[in-house]
C-alpha cells in the first residue's frame, strides 16, 4: 500500500500539513495516562530522530506497565521496514487480552 500512501500524502494541502505537524508538536500526555490499566506497547525506531526516541521513552516511563520496544533498522517507518516486529507486538497485545 506504499504507493497509495505516497499518492495520498502528496494530496495534502500545505495548511493541512502544517496543522498536522503543529498538533504533533503541541501534544502532551493526557493526565489520565498514568492511570491506564490496559496493556500497551510503546514502539520507536532505532534510527528515529532523537526527539521521537525521547518522546517514546517519556511515554513509556509515564506508564511503567507499558512495554518499550525499539525497532532495529527502522525510523518513523516501522510498518514498512519492520512489519514482522510490529505484527509480533500486536499478537502479544492481543494474547494478553
Amino acid at each position: 500500500l506504499l504507493e497509495n500512501y505516497v499518492r495520498d500524502s502528496r494530496q495534502l494541502s500545505t495548511g493541512t500539513l502544517l496543522a498536522s505537524v503543529g498538533a504533533n508538536i503541541r501534544f502532551t500526555l493526557p493526565t489520565a495516562w498514568s492511570a491506564f490499566t490496559g496493556g500497551t506497547t510503546v514502539m520507536v525506531g532505532a534510527k528515529e530522530r532523537t526527539l521521537m526516541q525521547d518522546s517514546a521513552r517519556m511515554i513509556h516511563h509515564a506508564l511503567p506497565r507499558s512495554r518499550y520496544v525499539e525497532a532495529p533498522n527502522a525510523a518513523h517507518d516501522i510498518p514498512f521496514t519492520r512489519p514482522d516486529l510490529l505484527a509480533e507486538e500486536i499478537r502479544l497485545q492481543l494474547a494478553a487480552w
